[in-house]
């Protein structure tokens, strides 16, 4: 019995914070975006992009609303550009995603964000790695990264020299 005004205060006090918001944003609050983006299908690759910029074209929507209505954005879409760089993240599970297919000239980001090291190298026939220029040259921890451009057309089988069932394929075109 004691504790049935405290319990009451608290449940009357949660009711007004909940109203409160409802009133704020039905009368003009801060809007939450509405924000859609068409992004087209890229038959080039899967992955992670890590250095792609937007840019600006002529029906873009605003990002972010402003209350100083000069500093808006102008209407226009967002149009994603070709990556140069994927990512290719290292799991405890192995690395993600598993096949990856670039351009010459591409780049991948090898980023640890596993519970062990990570040392990336193709795959070795005998005591020698197929393609030798992948081969990381030592290992890093959670999250350390390895960045590599691939300047021939070829596929490439990788693993992670640590945890040999961990592979992976990178196919050049």
């Amino acid at each position: 019995m004691k504790d049935t005004p405290i319990v009451f205060i608290i449940v009357i006090g949660s009711l007004l914070i909940a109203l409160s918001f409802v009133v704020y944003y039905r009368n003009g609050g801060i809007p939450l975006p509405n924000i859609s983006i068409e992004i087209p299908k890229q038959e080039v690759a899967t992955g992670t992009p890590t250095a792609s910029t937007p840019t600006k074209t002529e029906t873009q929507k605003p990002i972010y609303p402003s209350k100083n209505k000069e500093k808006q954005y102008t209407p226009g879409t967002i149009t994603p550009q070709v990556p140069t760089t994927y990512t290719i993240i290292y799991t405890d599970a192995g690395f993600v995603p598993q096949t990856l297919q670039i351009k010459a000239g591409q780049s991948i980001r090898f980023r640890n964000e596993s519970s062990s090291s990570m040392w990336v190298s193709s795959v070795y026939q005998g005591n020698v790695p197929i393609y030798s220029a992948l081969n990381q040259g030592r290992s890093v921890g959670k999250g350390g990264t390895y960045d590599f451009t691939f300047t021939d057309r070829l596929t490439v089988l990788f693993f992670n020299l640590n945890y040999k069932t961990h592979t992976g394929v990178v196919s050049v075109e």
